[in-house]
């Protein structure tokens, strides 16, 4: 359905969604905030790898 750049924009999107209720966690708890962007950050960095965004 999907060609591999409509799944890694939707990936893009999911990620950045996810970082943003990560920043909203640390008015409620900073601890849960900083666990979600321990697990956020290696996501994104291996999402990163992946892509062709750089010829």
């Amino acid at each position: 359905m999907y060609g591999s750049a409509g799944r890694r924009r939707i990936a893009s999107v999911a990620l950045i969604t996810v970082g943003a209720a990560a920043g909203a966690l640390c008015q409620v708890h900073p601890g849960l905030a900083v666990l979600v962007a321990a697990v956020v950050v290696p996501v994104v960095t291996g999402h990163a790898s992946r892509t062709d965004a750089w010829p």
